[in-house]
């Protein structure tokens, strides 16, 4: 069964985001990974890594820099502070 949450009123249109929501807790928290999301699937997951990255959905701070994952369906961020985007996210593994 479907949890259901009951809430005092329906926000207006336009004032909610639930990727800023997720993520503003992280901001006093620098350095600290936290699960942020659980997509249905391993490639929803790795859509939603892909437009946080991108910074296709508004997030705190969205000039400093943070670090998104996802392992199978779930999506982990951290927060790394001041300093800057990286201009390039990849990270090199070892052979």
């Amino acid at each position: 069964m479907a949890e259901v949450r009951f809430v005092k009123e329906i926000p207006p249109p336009g004032r909610h985001n639930p990727w800023m929501d997720r993520l503003r807790p992280l901001v006093t928290h620098p350095g600290r990974p936290a699960e942020i999301f659980i997509a249905d699937s391993a490639e929803n997951a790795r859509d939603a890594v892909k437009n946080l990255n991108a910074r296709k959905v508004i997030i705190p701070r969205p000039d400093h820099h943070w670090v998104f994952t996802a392992r199978e369906n779930v999506v982990f961020a951290i927060y790394k502070g001041k300093g800057g985007r990286t201009t390039n996210a990849r990270v090199r593994r070892a052979k």
